[in-house]
């Protein structure tokens, strides 16, 4: 398989930015029109209210007419930890 390294870099650009060295994850998105859409994850005190980072670039992209092509989330578990790639959920999965 083949990772876009863009791809991956504006994912891993917006977790620093948003989150600094702290936990979070960042999701970037190619679409087929070749847009670029980005989002994070939302923690909440009640896990069932949590967003996931895919979300919000998923809904912009559906928002502007355009079909994804490919998608990266990365994420930190630790504070200060290292950037892991994730793998999207069922939930995820079923909105693509």
């Amino acid at each position: 398989m083949i990772i876009d390294d863009k791809l991956v870099e504006a994912a891993q650009t917006l977790l620093e930015e948003r989150f600094g060295q702290g936990l979070g994850a960042a999701t970037a998105i190619y679409t087929l029109e070749g847009n670029c859409f980005t989002s994070v994850s939302l923690a909440c005190v009640s896990p069932a209210s949590s967003v996931q980072p895919e979300t919000g670039a998923i809904c912009e992209a559906f928002r502007n007419g355009e079909r994804i092509s490919a998608l990266v989330t990365v994420e930190r578990r630790l504070e200060g930890g290292p950037v892991l790639f994730a793998t999207p959920s069922g939930t995820t999965i079923d909105r693509l």
